[in-house]
């Protein structure tokens, strides 16, 4: 997807997935603005890249490049597997990221048999972080996915995106890695 500005709301999705033994296709977008807006309904606004239950098959990267992205309440950005195939690797570039408190961008792996999770990699100028940001592994022991922020002037971690921070951190260091530049906590 290549477009001036991209807004996913009302639990919108953009999504490529995998439920048999070939892998996802990969999933890009370069956007000036990207808004991916919480809904009303319980459906969360999505973009994500996934392997089903049951699929052999790699689950595509997700690769996001954009001036400004902001994850809104109730949605998600997200590569994850549950099946036996990897998740997908899920890079943002951006000028500025800002996370809303229910904004999650995930990178997960689930099930007794699956793949490892994907890594994150976010780029940015500013990142703000109210919300989540996590790479781990739920009932399974395959290994959660990498996360690494590299922020030329700051990044910034409030409310439940720092107590998501500290509970996660501990969890996924031992399952992965997780690598900052330039933190400041706001």
């Amino acid at each position: 997807i290549e477009t001036g500005n991209l807004i996913i709301r009302d639990g919108a999705r953009i999504e490529t997935s995998t439920a048999g033994i070939g892998n996802a296709g990969t999933l890009n977008i370069i956007a000036k603005n990207i808004l991916i807006n919480e809904s009303p309904s319980n459906r969360l606004s999505t973009l994500s890249t996934a392997v089903n239950p049951g699929a052999e098959g790699h689950a595509g990267d997700l690769t996001i490049k954009t001036e400004n992205l902001t994850v809104g309440d109730r949605t998600q950005v997200v590569t994850a597997t549950a099946g036996d195939g990897h998740g997908g690797t899920l890079d943002i570039t951006a000028e500025q990221i800002i996370i809303n408190p229910q904004g999650n961008i995930f990178s997960f792996t689930v099930g007794l048999d699956t793949g490892r999770a994907g890594d994150i990699n976010i780029n940015t100028r500013a990142l703000q972080n109210n919300g989540n940001i996590n790479a781990s592994t739920i009932i399974t022991k395959a290994p959660g996915g990498n996360i690494s922020i590299k922020a030329s002037e700051s990044v910034s971690i409030t409310g439940g995106g720092f107590e998501s921070l500290q509970e996660n951190f501990i969890n996924d260091a031992i399952k992965g890695t997780i690598g900052f530049e330039n933190l400041n906590q706001g």
